[in-house]
């Protein structure tokens, strides 16, 4: 598999055979048992493959943020996919699972196979729930709960990223100190809030990306970041690419 980019979380399951797995946060040798976890905006490929089989679980960025939004205040759920600074981080997260764990997953990825598209979304939703219960326990996180403070600034900040947010208007929106809210946030997700506000930019700017055919220029405005070039400065700092090249899924994340 080439070297591509999504704008979902995905969870990559190895079931046979065994492969090299490259990404921008490194690169290990996968066999079964291992699941990758990749957060939106990575580049990620596969090479020296051997009979590699992968099953994927896509979770979009809307549901994480909207009907999954709870599981954000779960801190190994959230350690294991979330927070922003996820996507940055220079460790890649490849858990191992034990046999036992290994044969759960098989049956409840089997479970969100077999659901037809009439299903009820809650049924898709209790699933992921227990693919995740079993993912939790193997990441070796010690994650702590993220801030309720954190989460609501988070919260209006996606809704309305075109928004020129400055940080007294994030302090203001969090109703605590400017200096309080800069630990929380660095404490939680990993930066401060306005490099929070870059990364969901950076994440929603991919999506439009990939998903549409906006120009670069409109792309830009609609996740504030109006000046084309500055746009393009941000977006490469924090992707790995520019944005013309993020689009050509053969870039290899140079």
């Amino acid at each position: 598999m080439a070297a591509h980019v999504h704008d979902f979380i995905e969870l990559a399951v190895i079931t046979r055979g065994q492969a090299t797995h490259h990404s921008s946060a490194g690169t290990a040798a996968v066999v079964p048992g291992n699941v990758i976890v990749m957060s939106p905006g990575e580049w990620h490929e596969y090479s020296k493959a051997n009979s590699l089989v992968v099953r994927n679980v896509l979770i979009g960025s809307e549901l994480f943020s909207r009907e999954l939004a709870w599981v954000r205040k779960q801190p190994e759920v959230s350690g294991l996919l979330w927070p922003p600074a996820a996507r940055l981080s220079s460790s890649m997260r490849k858990l191992e699972l034990t046999s036992t764990a290994e044969s759960r997953v098989q049956r409840t990825l089997d479970s969100l196979e077999g659901e037809s598209s009439g299903d009820q979304a809650l049924n898709r939703i209790g699933n992921l729930l227990l693919l995740l219960a079993e993912l939790v326990p193997t990441s070796g996180l010690d994650t702590p709960p993220v801030p309720d403070t954190v989460l609501r600034v988070v919260g209006v900040l996606e809704d309305n990223l075109a928004h020129p947010w400055t940080l007294a208007d994030l302090t203001a929106i969090a109703g605590v100190s400017t200096s309080t809210l800069t630990r929380l946030f660095r404490t939680s997700l990993g930066m401060s809030p306005l490099a929070s506000l870059a990364a969901l930019r950076a994440e929603k700017a991919a999506s439009l990306l990939i998903e549409t055919d906006l120009p670069v220029s409109e792309i830009g405005i609609q996740v504030g970041w109006p000046d084309p070039a500055y746009m393009s400065r941000r977006f490469s700092a924090l992707m790995g690419a520019s944005p013309s090249r993020y689009r050509d899924p053969n870039h290899g994340g140079q």
